[in-house]
């Protein structure tokens, strides 16, 4: 994880969401803004898969989440 990687190492909750782990690498300068709104977006979707039963993910926004999710997991390794 990202955060593990960071010298000295961020502190965060054993059981943090995507946005709180999103907002504590933006808050220590380690993503740029146009990053942590990508992240967002994403954590959103994710967010419509798994929590929101009113509101289907769209084939597009979940063909886009694993698309992006790919590039990010590539890019951070």
């Amino acid at each position: 994880m990202r955060c593990d990687k960071n010298e000295p190492k961020l502190k965060y909750p054993k059981n943090a969401a995507i946005s709180k782990l999103n907002n504590i690498l933006k808050d220590s300068n380690l993503l740029d803004i146009s990053d942590w709104r990508k992240i967002q977006y994403l954590g959103d979707i994710r967010n419509k898969c798994n929590h929101d039963k009113k509101v289907e993910p769209k084939k597009e926004e979940v063909a886009d989440l694993i698309l992006k999710v790919k590039e990010m997991i590539h890019c951070y390794k």
